[in-house]
């Protein structure tokens, strides 16, 4: 992805020596280090959602709303990211339209999403991706299914990923 953003400063006030360490080596101008956040507005308070979406672009659908990070650590244990503010969305100089767009992409080809029978998550050490094509569903089978990214980490996200719920709503498509 080639980057249309015109600053590559971030006006992050309190951040940790180490994740400061880390966002100086990251190339933040590069649309691959964006994430989605997704949370459930029933989980919280009225009060709670507003000050976590205070001065922050996000994107609402139905109970749900996406905001926006920046990758600045991934390492084998341990994830680190910053929040996409609207003073960094303005010193960019694009539209939340547009970070949300590029979050999507970034996200679908970083995280996949992927859909799992609840038993092959805990009882299997090789899942089957349901969302691939020619995934089989057994004729009468009524799983538990999990929606989540590759990684099984913070996969709510993939729920904004153009077709991911089109895709999910018709698993009768697969059965065999």
């Amino acid at each position: 992805m080639q980057s249309n953003y015109k600053n590559n400063t971030l006006p992050f006030a309190d951040i940790s020596a180490k994740y400061q360490t880390e966002m100086d080596k990251v190339d933040i101008t590069s649309k691959e280090t964006i994430q989605v956040e997704t949370v459930n507005k029933s989980d919280y308070s009225d009060e709670e959602i507003s000050e976590f979406l205070k001065d922050k672009p996000y994107t609402a659908c139905g109970e749900l709303v996406t905001s926006y990070r920046i990758q600045v650590l991934e390492e084998k244990e341990m994830n680190g990211s910053a929040a996409i503010t609207n003073e960094v969305l303005r010193s960019w100089g694009i539209t939340k339209e547009q970070l949300h767009q590029d979050a999507v992409q970034a996200e679908k080809e970083r995280k996949p999403a992927c859909l799992y029978r609840m038993d092959d998550i805990l009882f299997s050490e090789q899942a089957e991706n349901l969302l691939e094509e020619g995934a089989p569903l057994q004729a009468g089978e009524l799983p538990i299914f999990v929606l989540t990214n590759h990684d099984k980490s913070e996969g709510a996200g993939v729920m904004v990923q153009d077709g991911v719920l089109k895709k999910v709503g018709r698993p009768s498509e697969n059965l065999t």
